[in-house]
């Protein structure tokens, strides 16, 4: 009986785990080249049942973040005309610096700060290939080309520093639509680019809002589950112990 709270109170954790998950992939439907994230469960559920049976440990928590991947599918692409808007085709990401060190994204929703600085969304400048930023003289005319190379009125001013992991790579969500490979290992080359272009998030919305009302279904039967092994308990405690 007391297995039965171990098993339920491991599904409502991780049914919860799940509405979150979902619920931050709706939030950012629209944020460009935003990259969905899903649960492995089975990953999930080995992770609950250690922690929540006699002598697991909470320490094991760190593992359970295995279970959480990024759907590395690439999402549509619209047309903006917008010279500053680049778009990655199939894999890799653009180099940003930040004040943590160098980050990387798939939204290429660029723009020039007050100094011409080429920057993305978030006020990041854009890493160029072997370090440094580009700035871009006012009202100057910016050419991108497939493979990275940026020009300003016909010369050739540097090249973006696009990069590639490897399918495994495991890669840290840094906020503001950014990631951080754990292990700092890159793959440099083999990206191309787009300009005038911009990547739609890769969620899909649809097939999100089924999985909520599934996990919210599945929430509330773990729950009533749990509410009757309770009941069942406590009629064991008050009742059959008072026979004789």
């Amino acid at each position: 009986m007391v297995k039965g709270f171990y098993d339920a109170t491991a599904g409502l954790q991780a049914r919860a785990l799940q509405q979150d998950t979902i619920s931050h992939n709706l939030a950012n439907v629209s944020t460009d080249g935003y990259q969905a994230q899903k649960l492995a469960f089975r990953t999930l559920l080995d992770h609950q049942m250690v922690v929540h049976r006699p002598g697991g440990s909470p320490d094991k928590w760190n593992e359970f973040e295995n279970g959480r991947y990024d759907v590395k599918t690439s999402g549509a692409v619209h047309v903006t005309e917008n010279p500053l808007d680049f778009c990655i085709e199939g894999d890799g990401y653009f180099a940003l610096e930040t004040p943590a060190g160098t980050a990387y994204t798939r939204s290429g929703n660029f723009m020039l700060d007050d100094e011409g600085k080429l920057v993305s969304s978030g006020g990041y400048p854009v890493r160029m290939e072997g370090g440094g930023e580009l700035v871009v003289p006012k009202g100057a005319e910016i050419v991108l080309g497939k493979d990275g190379t940026l020009r300003i009125d016909d010369s050739v001013v540097g090249k973006l520093d696009l990069v590639r992991f490897s399918a495994d790579a495991k890669l840290e969500r840094m906020g503001d639509n950014l990631v951080k490979p754990s292990d700092e290992q890159t793959i440099p080359g083999g990206v191309a680019v787009a300009q005038g272009q911009l990547e739609d998030s890769n969620v899909n919305a649809v097939r999100e809002m089924v999985d909520m009302i599934m996990t919210s279904r599945m929430f509330e039967s773990i729950s009533k589950a749990l509410t009757t092994t309770d009941d069942t308990m406590r009629t064991a405690i008050n009742d059959v112990g008072r026979t004789g």
